[in-house]
């Protein structure tokens, strides 16, 4: 139970980080309980509600379900509402009162306390989490797209019947966990971007003032910055604004200064409204500049992938063997009473129409073959399978009929031989409207409730850790702290903030970039964005023999067109060019410059 205890704690920070991070509902997960029998089960509700259970964390969020306990109305509501948010029930206990038709979809853990014989019992058990919480898909999260079955000793068997390929269990894989790791508890931690980091700490320092005078005044200022910086990112697409310098223009500061007035007005009145609109214009042209000094300037654009052309190359019909006989049509008369038996010859009073367009009909029947698309291939190739057809006729006016007899033949004939010529193109991307900055987001990431941070420059833990903890000590970076994925994004970083030629550099967050890549299925955010006096570059940095995938390779494709289309950008403009940089890992090290590990690695477009 207390192996089930952290995990799912774990999984409950997980589902928060990635509510706050895609804005998306928040799940609450549960935790299920499956016991021998009543006793049992009375025996572990007593024990997780106690207050020797993690000091009582789970009085109150437990529910017991089983002969004993079915007919009480409070527990009947409390099982129906599982998945409602409101709901403070984190661990059902049941022995096996759980009926077919249950459907929850925040089922996340499950601790199977009984002997497992039934393997029935054991895939309906675990069959209560397979159910996916966000409209029944995958999120691409590890942790949010797992069922975690805690496995006692006798659940061995449940291994065992995982080998069979007709078991739903053969779906499954099998964790062993560290131990050290279920007894780390985690915290969801948020990390805003240096400028409103720097607002946070003078926000405090204007409480620990006395004089109330003086803390009015400068309260004024915080205020008027605050509504700066919640203002400023809305008019990056302002038809004058092509960069951050260009919010100094008088028709844009004039712009904002009305806006921050509008800000102002809304809500609540403010008695100070006009001081704090006073002060936003006094400080607004070095409040741009620090604004400017913050943020690297990332060009705002949606860039997804059109849709995918499917096409047929040109090519003569193979017509060998096109020769079919006209078959008579007949009505067959049979006698209910007496059997008989007797054949009525039919006499056509149909025009069939045109053989060409009676074999084109039948074609554009095929999912794959569009007429508007395929217009010219498909007259040619139903003109010659109608003049191959001709060459085995005795008289013509049979060609119209034995077309009608034979076209499905004929069709997937032609049709087997155009598969062969089928290709499909995959899709470029749409030009999209470029704005000329956006917001530096804020970061969502856990972090270990105890001794979690370390600074970016410490390296005495095992490289295996290095996702465990948060990192801090940066100086030149977008936010002054961020978490890491491997040792050589780690050490990456150290290079980053130590080189000379680096003037800004950020760890983007998951929505900082619109990049749309696996046919608009999945958005692509980069390891590292950096800045220098000649350029701005995104960086991956990626295992060397991981770097061939076609993951990897299609993410960079969207990488390229993204700096292209903020080259064009900026290059009219008067700003900096986008470059894109792929790096091997076994590249990455303290004793090498940014220049020598970014300049041979950098990345161009390949010819259309």
């Amino acid at each position: 139970m207390e192996d089930a205890v952290s995990i799912h704690e774990d999984t409950k920070q997980e589902l928060n980080l990635y509510s706050q991070t895609t804005g998306k509902k928040l799940v609450k997960p549960f935790v299920l309980v499956v016991c021998r029998d009543t006793t049992h089960a009375k025996a572990i509700f007593d024990l997780v509600s106690s207050k020797d259970f993690y000091e009582g964390s789970f009085a109150g969020k437990v529910l017991q379900i089983d002969s004993t306990t079915r007919n009480e109305e409070f527990i009947e509501q409390q099982f129906i509402s599982l998945e409602h948010p409101d709901n403070e029930i984190e661990i059902v206990i049941h022995v096996n009162m759980l009926k077919e038709g249950w459907d929850v979809t925040n089922l996340y853990t499950i601790v199977p306390l009984r002997a497992a014989n039934a393997s029935i019992l054991v895939e309906q058990t675990i069959g209560r989490g397979l159910r996916l919480p966000y409209d029944g898909t995958r999120t691409g999260e590890e942790k949010i797209d797992k069922l975690t079955v805690v496995a006692h000793d006798n659940f061995q068997k449940v291994i065992q019947a995982a080998q069979n390929p007709d078991s739903i269990l053969n779906k499954l894989k099998f964790i062993e966990i560290d131990p050290n790791d279920l007894a780390a508890r985690t915290v969801v931690v948020t990390v805003q971007n240096s400028l409103t980091q720097q607002l946070q700490k003078e926000q405090e320092a204007v409480t620990a003032i006395k004089d109330k005078k003086q803390k009015q005044k400068q309260q004024n200022i915080v205020d008027a910055k605050n509504i700066l910086v919640k203002l400023i990112p809305t008019f990056n697409n302002n038809a004058a604004v092509k960069k951050v310098e260009d919010l100094n223009k008088p028709e844009v500061k004039q712009q904002v200064l009305e806006a921050v007035q509008k800000e102002l007005s809304i809500g609540q009145l403010n008695v100070f409204a006009t001081d704090i609109a006073s002060e936003a214009e006094a400080i607004y042209t070095s409040f741009v500049t620090d604004y400017k000094n913050n943020i690297i300037e990332i060009p705002r654009m949606d860039l997804v992938q059109g849709n995918v052309i499917a096409s047929f190359q040109d090519f003569d019909l193979d017509a060998t063997g096109f020769s079919y006989e006209q078959l008579n049509d007949e009505i067959v008369r049979i006698g209910l009473k007496d059997k008989s038996y007797d054949v009525i010859e039919v006499k056509s009073g149909v025009n069939f129409g045109s053989p060409v367009k009676l074999l084109i009909s039948e074609l554009i029947n095929y999912s794959e073959i569009d007429y508007d698309s395929n217009a010219d291939l498909l007259q040619k190739l139903a003109r010659q399978a109608v003049s191959e057809l001709e060459q085995n006729l005795k008289s013509d006016e049979d060609l119209p009929k034995i077309v009608f007899q034979w076209r499905s033949l004929i069709a997937a004939r032609i049709y087997e031989q155009m598969m062969k010529h089928f290709q499909l193109h995959e899709p470029d991307y749409i030009k999209p409207n470029v704005w000329a900055f956006t917001v530096i987001e804020k970061w969502n990431f856990t972090a270990l409730k105890n001794a979690g941070y370390k600074d970016y420059r410490d390296e005495s833990f095992p490289a295996r850790d290095v996702s465990k903890y948060v990192y801090s000590g940066f100086e030149k970076a977008c936010h002054f702290e961020y978490k890491f994925d491997s040792r050589t994004e780690q050490t990456f970083s150290f290079v980053l903030e130590n080189d000379k030629q680096v003037l800004k550099w950020l760890r983007p967050a998951d929505n900082q970039f619109r990049l749309w890549w696996n046919h608009n299925t999945s958005l692509y955010r980069p390891d590292f964005v950096a800045e220098t006096a000649d350029a701005i570059y995104i960086m991956e940095t990626k295992r060397a023999d991981e770097i061939p995938s076609r993951e990897v390779q299609e993410k960079m494709k969207a990488a390229l067109k993204y700096c292209r289309y903020a080259s064009e950008f900026t290059s009219e403009n008067k700003g900096k060019p986008w470059r894109y940089v792929l790096i091997p890992h076994d590249q990455v090290a303290k004793n090498n410059s940014f220049s020598a590990m970014v300049t041979p690695n950098i990345k161009t477009e390949s010819p259309a």
